[in-house]
């Protein structure tokens, strides 16, 4: 695998991207600090990318399917290093426009680039390499944020706000020339791409619903992705009131750390010892493992506790989302991949937005051990219902909705 230039590529591109966003996330926050003093109004700032991305992700689903994919990584990775000079301007002239336009090219960038990369993977990597890769780019994506953050964030306080941009640059700028270096035979790989390269009107993205649900296995995947999505979601809210009952800022970073930690660790463990188990075995368990924590946060006044409920959680999340990457990749056909990652980007986007303002009222109204119990529950509650949904329906979930073993 590593001997494959278009996987080193990929990963390296990946690192590149990801340090960039975090770095910029950073700037985003300081320059909001000191130009914009309506905490409602930076919300709606950092939300803006966000919401471009679902409403360009339909029209982003489409040309994945039907342009090829290399050109749409340079459109993209074009996309960060405008938005990157805008946010230049920005910084000069103090104008929040200007962080707006910033907002808006990063949020439709992002649309299109990291469904792109989800279908170019499966076109670049035999099958069985597929879960390493995932895994890989997941751990990679991780590293990024820890790591992002903290020099980010020591940057900051060493150098200048336009340093920090002028890093972002440079990384979305070595990307960009990264990805001339890939090498994709995708008409060779995708027939939708030969066939409607010339008809582009005759692609509906809508058309990959019928494709999910036709797969049971999809459907109970979709639904699980509620439950880690929804703790992403309220990662930042829960620690900021476990640090207020502890009375301990120290817990911060040490969750952090603790939760980082382990989402390598379960990569390299799926890495080694995937080979006997079946993977979407290991998806249950690891929702399963997500519900027992948010119920374990009930004790969310004892540090160890704490930790060890945060270590369990980046050890589940650490499996869940590459080896539900691999499944999609392998169960759902090659023409829709640019339509359902971008679909899947959508629903994650939609889903984390309105779960940080649900999440956020519930804190209001019923603080965090019964809200957090009450998560737990719902999320044991869902993988109740789909097993036995299976069973009802007299399906065997061994033959249903396992994947082949790597």
């Amino acid at each position: 695998m590593w001997k494959n230039k278009n996987i080193l590529i990929l990963l390296c591109g990946q690192l590149v991207s990801e340090l960039g966003i975090w770095f910029g996330l950073i700037g985003n926050l300081e320059f909001l600090q000191r130009n914009v003093s309506s905490h409602f109004l930076q919300a709606i700032l950092l939300v803006v990318g966000g919401i471009v991305g679902v409403l360009v992700g339909p029209y982003a689903g489409k040309m994945i399917d039907i342009i090829k994919k290399k050109k749409l990584l340079i459109v993209a990775s074009l996309g960060r290093i405008l938005a990157v000079t805008f946010m230049f301007i920005a910084l000069f002239t103090g104008s929040v426009w200007w962080m707006l336009a910033y907002s808006i090219c990063i949020g439709s960038a992002a649309s299109l680039y990291t469904p792109t990369i989800q279908s170019v993977i499966p076109l670049v990597v035999h099958e069985k390499e597929l879960t390493k890769v995932n895994v890989l780019n997941f751990n990679i994506t991780t590293f990024a944020r820890i790591f992002g953050t903290m020099l980010g964030g020591v940057l900051l306080i060493s150098t200048s706000l336009f340093s920090l941009y002028l890093i972002a640059f440079i990384a979305y700028s070595i990307l960009f020339i990264l990805i001339f270096f890939l090498s994709l035979d995708e008409y060779k790989m995708s027939k939708i791409t030969k066939s409607n390269k010339n008809n582009k009107k005759s692609i509906n993205f809508w058309a990959v619903i019928p494709e999910i649900r036709k797969n049971a296995m999809i459907k109970a995947l979709f639904i699980l992705m509620l439950i880690p999505t929804t703790l992403i979601a309220s990662f930042n809210l829960i620690i900021i009131e476990i640090s207020k009952i502890q009375h301990d800022p120290l817990i911060k970073g040490l969750i952090y750390t603790v939760e980082g930690i382990a989402v390598i660790l379960a990569g390299f463990f799926i890495r080694k010892k995937l080979t006997s188990i079946d993977i979407m075995k290991i998806l249950i368990g690891g929702c399963f493992l997500i519900g027992f924590t948010q119920i374990s946060l009930y004790f969310a006044d004892n540090r160890w506790v704490t930790l060890i409920a945060f270590a369990l959680f980046g050890l589940a999340l650490g499996t869940f989302l590459p080896l539900s990457n691999t499944v999609f990749q392998k169960h759902i056909s090659k023409d829709f991949h640019g339509r359902f990652f971008s679909l899947k980007s959508m629903f994650e986007r939609i889903i984390l937005q309105s779960s940080i303002l649900l999440i956020g009222l519930l804190l209001d109204i019923f603080g965090l051990k019964p809200m957090i119990v009450g998560m737990g529950i719902v999320s044991i509650s869902v993988i109740v219902v789909i097993f036995i949904s299976f069973r009802v329906t007299n399906l065997s979930i061994e033959e249903k909705i396992t994947v082949n073993k790597q």
